[in-house]
């Protein structure tokens, strides 16, 4: 994963057990995805294609940058 320009690559680090380091970059990701899902809804029309799966994408994003401990799945 590329470093963002805050300074993290967007993983949870040691550091700081149970809070996002990077809200900034999972923003701009989600975002991103929210951007991609309006064009591709423009395309394919809103039940079909790549949108179909916005949802379910949207919570890997969420999984990847919050630390199970704030989600309290510790």
């Amino acid at each position: 994963m590329a470093q963002s320009e805050h300074g993290s690559n967007g993983r949870n680090g040691g550091d700081h057990p149970g809070r996002l380091t990077d809200p900034a970059q999972l923003g701009d990701a989600l975002m991103l995805l929210m951007e991609g899902c309006y064009v591709t809804r423009l395309t394919f029309g809103a039940a079909d294609g790549p949108m179909a799966n916005a949802a379910a994408t949207a919570h890997v994003l969420l999984d990847a940058y919050i630390p199970p401990q704030a989600r309290g799945k510790a």
